[in-house]
């Protein structure tokens, strides 16, 4: 005779893999104060989906249009200071892959970095 398993699964499975956000670029990225900047990008794969956005939170706050804007549009180059973007992209079964880029804006006089190249 012939012998059936007990298990009579479906042949569908469960997707429980991230999105993966790949940076365009470094993670970490020093400019100096008003220096205009455009943020790199970043592309995002999945193990199912195609297609799949990313969205932006710069300093926890989503960009404008429910964080489809790009992060250039809220980070002010015009003060010294730390910036964190997040990417997040989410796939049809709700699984959230994410990726992190810090921008650092310097003010050169102050923390000098730069050399002085005044001649005596």
């Amino acid at each position: 005779g012939t012998q059936t398993s007990a298990d009579n699964s479906a042949t569908s499975t469960i997707d429980i893999t991230p999105p993966v956000i790949t940076l365009t670029g470094s993670s970490t990225i020093e400019i100096e104060v008003n220096t205009a900047w455009v943020d790199p990008g970043a592309t995002v794969t999945d193990n199912i989906d195609q297609n799949l956005g990313i969205h932006y939170q710069v300093d926890g706050v989503a960009t404008g249009n429910g964080g489809n804007d790009l992060p250039q549009s809220v980070i002010n180059t015009a003060t010294a200071g730390s910036h964190t973007i997040i990417y997040t992209a989410t796939d049809s079964a709700g699984n959230i892959g994410t990726a992190t880029r810090t921008l650092t804006v310097i003010d050169p006089v102050l923390s000098g970095d730069t050399a002085t190249s005044t001649l005596q």
